[in-house]
């Protein structure tokens, strides 16, 4: 079989809760809770695979309670929320509530000074054609964001089906490439 045939299996990870991910705050980074701590202990599976983490605190903390060899990437960083990282949904919807709207009809919107959703989606279609070329194994530890756009990428579904995609705390979600095309395999699935 030639080496670009060879099939890949992606596990996506998303961090343990923090203060900021259970308040529901934009881009809620931040130290691990001790109760996400607590359901997290090393697997296996995750330690023999190549690992790939976000920058982000949460991610590398819930890496290394995995007991994963991750390197660093900076193309799984959260969604970059400008103005509005660190406020609640409620908070927005009091502060801008016109931004707000356009930013969940607008793929394109960049008002809060931030990432739109055309360029998330951008970063990860690149990102996934960059892992296409690899093979075996590989986790990585990244945001709700991130993973639910690359279910829309993978799906070829459109940028509204983002607002419809759930993403808890330490799920796992399971994409493959056979050397053609990229599968959904499962999504959301409790990594306790």
């Amino acid at each position: 079989m030639e080496a670009a045939n060879m099939p890949l299996k992606l596990l996506l990870l998303t961090p343990g809760a923090t203060r900021a991910s259970r308040e529901a705050r934009f881009g809620g980074d931040g130290p691990l809770e001790e109760k996400a701590k607590g359901l997290i202990s090393p697997i296996e599976r995750f330690s023999r695979a190549q690992g790939l983490v976000s920058p982000a605190q949460a991610a590398t903390q819930t890496a290394l309670a995995l007991v994963m060899q991750a390197k660093p990437d900076p193309l799984l960083a959260d969604l970059d929320f400008g103005a509005w990282q660190g406020m609640t949904l409620a908070e927005l919807a009091r502060s801008d509530p016109t931004g707000l709207e356009a930013w969940t009809a607008q793929p394109d919107f960049r008002g809060h000074g931030g990432e739109s959703l055309d360029e998330l989606r951008a970063r990860v279609s690149g990102w996934l054609t960059l892992r296409a070329a690899d093979q075996g194994r590989i986790v990585a530890v990244t945001h709700a964001a991130l993973i639910r756009m690359m279910i829309l990428e993978v799906l070829g579904a459109p940028q509204s089906g983002f607002w419809t995609l759930d993403i808890a705390p330490l799920t796992v979600t399971e994409l493959r490439y056979d050397g053609r095309r990229w599968a959904l395999r499962s999504s959301g699935c409790p990594l306790t």
